[in-house]
C-alpha cells in the first residue's frame, strides 16, 4: 500500500510541474514578443555582463558588445562610453587609477595631483629629492 500511495504522490507532482510548464508558456505567449535588443537590455539591467547575456541569447560578441554599448547611451553613460570610444577600450590605466583613489579614500585630490603634476612634474621631483636631502642631513646631525 505503501508503494502505491508514494506512486500516486509521484505522479501528482510530476502533473503539478506540467501544469507550472503550461502556465509558463501560457504567459510566455501572452507577453509580446521582445526583440533581440530588448531581451539584451533587460539582461544588462538585471546586472548580467555581456559574457552572460551572449550566451543567454545566443550571440556573437560583437553582437553583445553592440548592445552593451547601446545599453549605456540608453543609461545615459555618456562620460563612459565617450572614456571608451577615446582610448579605443583600453581603459586599463583609468581602472587602475580609480582603484587606487578608492582604496586610499581620495577623489578629487587624485585630479589636484595630476595637474600640478602634468604642469610641474620634473620641478616636482627635484623639489622631492632634495627634501628628502635635507631630511637625511637632519636626521643625521639629529643623532
Amino acid at each position: 500500500m505503501n508503494k502505491v500511495v508514494k506512486e500516486k504522490g509521484e505522479a501528482s507532482k510530476e502533473q503539478g510541474q506540467d501544469n507550472n510548464d503550461a502556465e509558463e508558456n501560457k504567459r510566455q505567449e501572452q507577453q509580446p514578443h521582445l526583440s533581440l535588443s530588448a531581451k539584451a537590455y533587460r539582461l544588462f539591467s538585471d546586472r548580467k555582463t555581456p559574457l552572460e547575456v551572449a550566451i543567454a541569447l545566443n550571440l556573437k560578441e560583437s553582437e553583445a558588445t553592440k548592445y552593451y554599448r547601446e545599453y549605456w547611451r540608453l543609461k545615459q553613460l555618456h562620460n563612459l562610453n565617450m572614456v571608451y570610444e577615446e582610448t579605443k577600450g583600453d581603459i586599463e590605466p583609468f581602472l587602475k587609477l580609480y582603484k587606487l583613489a578608492k582604496r586610499k579614500g581620495i577623489g578629487v585630490q587624485v585630479v589636484d595631483a595630476l595637474n600640478i603634476a602634468n604642469n610641474d612634474l620634473p620641478a616636482m621631483e627635484r623639489r622631492f629629492r632634495s627634501l628628502r636631502n635635507d631630511m637625511s642631513m637632519l636626521q643625521f646631525q639629529s643623532v
